[in-house]
């Protein structure tokens, strides 16, 4: 009853998490889906628990799921993070300021306008 995911994949955690439950002689589903869930990492199971599996394998599919995807986003977070230097077009420095800070010069400040040249097209 004290297993948890700690560090390691979701993988490994449910395959530990199986092999146990393959010892029991008898359990009750909901009760150890819930174990299983909570046993999660916390930011997994709350992703998980919001989704209302309704048994292991799927709680397992969606906590596998869902921990691709954060380790998808943190890798285009840090690839986005490290890559702004020297590119062209907009980067996270000209947003909210009215208009295009980079380029060739088109509307910068011409027209004397909060939004520079810009004409409506």
């Amino acid at each position: 009853m004290s297993i948890t995911q700690g560090q390691r994949l979701v993988r490994d955690y449910a395959s530990q998490f199986e092999t146990l439950l393959g010892r029991l002689d008898s359990y009750d589903e909901s009760m150890m889906l819930n174990h299983f869930i909570w046993g999660l990492q916390p930011e997994l199971a709350r992703s998980v628990s919001l989704q209302y599996p309704k048994s292991i394998a799927q709680a397992v599919s969606l906590a596998e799921t869902t921990e691709l995807a954060v380790k998808a986003s943190r890798r285009l977070a840090t690839k986005i993070g490290s890559s702004g230097a020297g590119q062209k077009g907009p980067t996270l420095t000209n947003w909210g300021r009215g208009f295009w800070h980079g380029g060739s010069g088109r509307g910068r400040g011409q027209g004397g306008g909060k939004m520079g040249n810009f004409d409506g097209r």
